[in-house]
């Protein structure tokens, strides 16, 4: 299921601060929320916002919150590398029991023509769905962007839930007319008045605006750092690739996602270098057996890509997926590269296929 357009997903990872999936897993989080100190006495709800405002995605864009929140990155596991900023960002408010957090999600979309209409029928597609009834709000203008969102009906709302979700955003910039999306979670015992959570919702949305950070959207040639070592990777790349990096501690992991209508899901390019990789199909649980090779070239060296794909609930394909693990023993033993890509069709998997063969290692 897309971020881009679920409701409901990663409600329990945004407040506990760990997700199971890239996208938007979710994990029980019972012990992050638990012994905090007494109650305050104003309801977190009802705080001033602070004149301060906070970046969100490394400056992309900025919003206002109660004074204390601060940016907690989630953690796949105790061993992954936190999620890039460049990717996403996790405020979270604290407040004795009360919790209230913020996820920011770059959406590596465009902003289609309509999307005002097509945000009122995103609020209609849930709402005939299992997931309660949401409204579409009054789209916001601020400094640079404008704020479609969606909420649900407060009858609806379950305030016992271990995160409430709500408030979904998708944020319209202006300049480059790319989304970024954002939600507002608050813990049960932030949940109390669900009509003074609402209020503090709208007041926040109200804040976002545009930040100082522009996507690199140019065509040209990437440089990606490898740990402990001199060399490079060299990957160039077409107009409309951005770039994020995952700093692991003894890894890297550099992604690249094509700018796409917000329909659709681009071409994406990832690699790591490190000393333990894994292959991303192994780690989806896709039997051997449901996996192909495919012939192609690594660093200038004959390779057999392995190639799968995901399907959706009604088993039709929606993502081919390929990757290859080689050594890069002109290093050490302990640097390993595992390259993987994905795009929605074949013809443009092959597309991908060619710059990822394009590959170069660059010694000191």
């Amino acid at each position: 299921m897309s971020i881009r357009t679920f409701a409901g997903s990663g409600v329990v990872s945004a407040l506990a601060g760990r997700a199971a999936h890239p996208a938007l897993g979710g994990l029980c989080c019972s012990l992050v929320l638990l012994l905090y100190p007494a109650a305050a006495e104003t309801a977190l709800c009802e705080r001033a916002l602070a004149a301060e405002p906070l970046p969100l995605l490394n400056g992309r864009l900025t919003v206002r919150l109660p004074a204390g929140a601060k940016n907690e990155a989630r953690q796949h596991s105790i061993m992954a590398a936190p999620e890039s900023n460049d990717e996403e960002t996790r405020l979270v408010l604290d407040d004795g029991d009360a919790r209230l957090v913020l996820m920011a999600y770059e959406l590596f979309a465009t902003t289609p023509a309509g999307f005002e209409q097509r945000v009122e029928q995103m609020a209609a597609d849930w709402s005939s769905g299992s997931k309660g009834r949401y409204t579409a709000g009054k789209t916001l203008t601020g400094k640079g962007v404008k704020v479609h969102h969606i909420a649900p009906r407060l009858d609806d709302v379950d305030p016992k839930r271990e995160a409430v979700l709500m408030r979904v955003a998708y944020v319209a910039l202006e300049d480059d007319q790319t989304l970024v999306q954002v939600r507002l979670y608050f813990n049960p015992a932030a949940a109390k008045d669900l009509s003074c959570c609402a209020r503090q919702c709208d007041g926040i949305l109200a804040t976002l605006a545009r930040g100082t950070r522009k996507l690199n959207l140019a065509a040209g040639t990437r440089r990606l750092e490898i740990k402990r070592a001199a060399h490079k990777i060299a990957l160039k790349l077409p107009q409309g690739f951005i770039m994020s990096i995952k700093d692991g501690g003894d890894y890297n992991l550099h992604q690249f996602h094509k700018l796409a209508p917000f329909d659709r899901n681009g071409p994406r390019i990832g690699t790591y270098v490190g000393p333990h990789p894994d292959y991303q199909y192994k780690q989806q649980e896709v039997p051997e057996e449901n996996t192909s090779e495919t012939d192609g070239r690594l660093l200038g060296k004959k390779v057999r890509f392995a190639h799968w794909v995901s399907k959706d609930d009604k088993g039709k394909v929606v993502r081919h997926m390929m990757e290859h693990i080689a050594p890069l023993k002109t290093i050490s033993d302990r640097h390993l590269l595992h390259v993987f890509f994905s795009a929605e069709s074949l013809e443009e998997l092959t597309e991908v296929q060619k710059i990822v063969e394009a590959m170069e290692l660059i010694g000191p």
